[in-house]
């Protein structure tokens, strides 16, 4: 269940910037090459599939709503799922994305705006 992980920089993602510059202070990277449909749930890693997102972006509030997809997966159940970019201007990097998931039990989550920002979130 799920892409193959590939997390090579032959994939190209707009506005990522050069891994000699992906680096905070720690050496780790500021920005993921964050999916819209997660890898865990059979999203590609592919280009229309990706865009630039802070790490903690990626990892502390769309990761919340991708497990929740993950567990209704595992248990068999379908999952009918959107996620939308947001963007304030015309060029770049999102601000945010929209997540909803429904499975055969109702809502999952709904209409979640995880924001594009450095700082934890808590989502789902």
């Amino acid at each position: 269940m799920g892409a193959k992980r590939d997390t090579s920089t032959k994939v190209d993602v707009y506005g990522f910037p050069d891994p000699a510059q992906n680096k905070d202070l720690n050496g780790d990277p500021i920005f993921h090459r964050s999916h819209i449909l997660g890898d865990k749930m059979g999203g590609d890693w592919v280009s229309e599939n990706l865009f630039t997102g802070f790490g903690r972006q990626n990892t502390s509030g769309m990761r919340r709503c991708e497990t929740k997809m993950e567990k209704q997966l595992a248990a068999g159940k379908w999952v009918q799922y959107t996620g939308k970019l947001n963007y304030s201007h015309t060029e770049g990097i999102p601000d945010s994305i929209t997540m909803s998931a429904y499975t055969e039990d109702g809502v999952l989550f709904e209409n979640v705006v995880v924001q594009n920002v450095t700082d934890w979130q808590t989502t789902c």
